[in-house]
C-alpha cells in the first residue's frame, strides 16, 4: 500500500513537472497561449466583465493536496472554477485526481486558448482525457449551466479568484444545496474585512477558515503562513505593516499586493452552503 502511494505521488510529480514545462511554452506563444502572462500570475489580461489573473501552479497544487487531504474537496465529487480564464485551476485540479473538473470563462477568446491548451494536455497524458471540462459564458447565469447540460445542484465545490465572487455567492445562494463548499482566492492584502463583510451578507453561507500561503520564489515551493512566519515576512517587506493580524482584518480599505522579490501571499476563504 506504501510503495503504491509512493508511486502515486510520483507519478504526480512527473505530471506536474511536465505540465510547468508545457505553461512556459503556452506563456511564450500567442497562438496557444496568453502575451504577456507568465507563471507567476504578474500581468494579467482585461475581459468585459472582469480580469484574468493567473495563479502560480505550485501553490495551486500545495492548496489542492491540503483540501482533498482535509476532505474539503472530494475526487469524485463535480469541481467547478468560477471564471477560468487558461484553466489552470482546472488542469491542477485534475492532476491532484479531481475527475470532474469544469471551468467557466466569459472571454471567449481566452476560452478558446485555453481549450487548445487542454487538448494538448491531454495529448501528453498530462492530464486525463474528459476530466476537464469548458464552459463558456457567465457564471451567475442559470442559463450557462443549462445550456451545457450541467446541474448547477450538482456541483459541489465553487472556486473563485475574487472576481465577480459576490455574484457568484449570490447564485449559491439560490441555486445550490446545503453542503455546497466555496473557495475564494485572493493575493491582495488588507482587503480580508470586506471579503468577510461580504460572505456575511448571506445568511446561508458560512465563513469556515481563512487560511494564507506563501509561495517562495527562489525555491519554488508553498506553505501555510503561520504566526511566526507572518512576523519574519514583515521584517523583509515593507508592504506588510504591522497593522495586519493573521488573519489580515484590517481596520481601513488600505490596498497592497504582497509581492517581493523573494515571496508572494495568497489568502484563501473556505466556505459552505448551510440552509
Amino acid at each position: 500500500m506504501i510503495e503504491n502511494n509512493s508511486s502515486k505521488e510520483q507519478d504526480k510529480k512527473i505530471k506536474l513537472d511536465k505540465y510547468k514545462k508545457q505553461r512556459e511554452i503556452f506563456d511564450q506563444r500567442d497562438e496557444s497561449g496568453f502575451n504577456a502572462v507568465d507563471e507567476l500570475g504578474i500581468d494579467y489580461v482585461s475581459t468585459k466583465v472582469g480580469v484574468f489573473l493567473p495563479a502560480g501552479t505550485t501553490f495551486l497544487d500545495k492548496l489542492f493536496e491540503d483540501l482533498i487531504g482535509e476532505d474539503f474537496i472530494k475526487k469524485d465529487e463535480i469541481f467547478l472554477d468560477a471564471g477560468s480564464g487558461d484553466a489552470r485551476v482546472n488542469h491542477i485540479a485534475a492532476l491532484n485526481g479531481v475527475k470532474k473538473s469544469i471551468g467557466i470563462e466569459y472571454d471567449e477568446d481566452i476560452l478558446e486558448k485555453s481549450k487548445k491548451q487542454t487538448n494538448k494536455l491531454e495529448e501528453l497524458n498530462i492530464i486525463e482525457k474528459g476530466s476537464v471540462k469548458l464552459i463558456a459564458g457567465d457564471f451567475s447565469k442559470l442559463d450557462t449551466y443549462v445550456k451545457e447540460g450541467v446541474e448547477a445542484k450538482d456541483i459541489n465545490v465553487f472556486f473563485n479568484y475574487l472576481n465577480g465572487w459576490r455574484d457568484m455567492l449570490s447564485f449559491i445562494d439560490k441555486n445550490s444545496p446545503t453542503g455546497t463548499k466555496i473557495i475564494l482566492m485572493d493575493k491582495q492584502f488588507g482587503v480580508a474585512d470586506r471579503v468577510i463583510q461580504g460572505i456575511s451578507k448571506f445568511d446561508s453561507i458560512d465563513l469556515l477558515k481563512i487560511v494564507k500561503y506563501v509561495y517562495w520564489k527562489d525555491t519554488d515551493k508553498a506553505e501555510i503562513l503561520t504566526p511566526e512566519l507572518l512576523e519574519k515576512l514583515k521584517k523583509e517587506d515593507g508592504n506588510i505593516e504591522s497593522q495586519y493580524t493573521f488573519l489580515d482584518i484590517s481596520k481601513d480599505n488600505h490596498f497592497s499586493m504582497v509581492d517581493s522579490d523573494n515571496f508572494y501571499v495568497t489568502t484563501v476563504y473556505l466556505c459552505e452552503k448551510l440552509k
